[in-house]
C-alpha cells in the first residue's frame, strides 16, 4: 500500500487505454489517497469518497470500480483497500 504514497508524489500523468474521456487526475490521485484512508481505519463513511471517485473516473476501469464497490459495500474494508490498491496501481500504467 506504500505505493499509493510514492503514486500521489509522482507529477506524472498517467495513461491508459481503458480512458474514454478527460481525467483530472490530480483529483483521482487525492481522493483514492483520502479513500484509502478512510479504508485502512475502518471508517462507515468510505463509500461517500468512493462515490466521489466514480464520478471522477467516470466509465474507466469498470471492473476495479464494481469489485471496490462491491468490498465497501459489504464493509470488507481491508479487501477494499487492496483492491484500490489495484486501481491506483492501473492508473500508474
Amino acid at each position: 500500500l506504500a505505493s499509493v504514497s510514492a503514486f500521489a508524489a509522482s507529477k506524472k500523468k498517467p495513461s491508459s487505454t481503458t480512458v474514454d474521456a478527460p481525467i483530472d487526475w490530480d483529483s483521482v490521485k487525492t481522493l483514492g489517497n483520502k479513500l484509502l484512508a478512510k479504508l485502512q481505519s475502518g471508517d462507515g463513511n468510505s463509500a461517500e469518497y468512493l462515490t466521489e471517485l466514480e464520478k471522477l473516473l467516470e466509465g474507466s476501469f469498470l471492473d476495479n470500480r464494481t469489485t471496490l464497490r462491491e468490498l465497501v459495500d459489504d464493509f470488507e474494508f481491508d479487501s477494499a483497500a487492496i483492491e484500490l490498491q489495484r486501481l491506483m496501481d492501473k492508473l500508474r500504467q
